[in-house]
């Protein structure tokens, strides 16, 4: 079934970084904003529809409903003990706004990650029978985890957030989950992860004001 459309009044930016600061102090939460300073390494806009540049006011002016921008986020995690053996992983961020004057005020949805479903390794490691066995399933499952990472999956987004960013009406595109996350997030709490903490901190304070859209971003001071 198609999303509604954005309207006057949904959850804004500003609102989930509110509850995104209450989660993050919590007893189930998580600092993301430690875990953005330290794995993240810089983004870089690609995408944007619905902006048109105005070089009388050498501003970017609406142009339709909505504002879409995709922004490329390099992250090299070491937050936590990275098995993939890649040095960087490069995730998308799509961020759809309603009402680009309102910048953070605005209504808004977002994703982290590519719209690709997962896929997920069939064996444990354990489950082999000998060294030989072992090393077989150990090799198929790390060309899974390398896969979902090139194809831009995000799986903690997918696993923690994405049920509950839809249910709230703040995901960009569609629900891939077959239910609601049993163990993490099982309370639904909608907040930004890592990647959308940056992108909040880093690049939207730049874009709102700042007419060069196409722009390199480092990581967060």
């Amino acid at each position: 079934m198609a999303k509604q459309r954005l309207k006057k009044g949904d959850i804004s930016i500003k609102n989930l970084l509110t509850i995104s600061y209450a989660w993050y102090k919590s007893e189930d939460g998580d600092s993301k904003p430690w875990r953005a300073r330290v794995d993240i390494k810089g983004g870089r806009v690609t995408a944007r529809r619905g902006l048109d540049y105005n070089r009388t006011t050498k501003s970017w002016d609406q142009s339709a409903r909505e504002v879409k921008v995709e922004i490329l986020v390099k992250s090299q995690p070491s937050s936590y003990k990275d098995t993939s053996g890649l040095k960087s992983h490069w995730y998308p961020v799509t961020i759809l706004i309603r009402d680009w004057e309102k910048k953070f005020d605005s209504a808004f949805r977002y994703r982290t990650g590519s719209q690709v479903m997962p896929k997920f390794p069939t064996k444990k490691v354990s489950q082999g029978k000998n060294k030989a066995e072992k090393d077989k399933i150990r090799d198929k499952n790390l060309k899974i985890q390398q896969r979902n990472i090139k194809k831009g999956i995000q799986l903690q987004f997918f696993f923690q957030l994405e049920f509950a960013m839809n249910k709230w009406g703040l995901l960009f595109g569609r629900n891939r989950t077959s239910g609601p996350p049993k163990i993490t997030n099982s309370g639904l709490v909608p907040f930004c992860d890592k990647h959308f903490f940056y992108i909040c901190k880093k690049v939207l304070p730049s874009l709102f004001d700042d007419p060069k859209l196409n722009r390199r971003f480092g990581p967060l001071d």
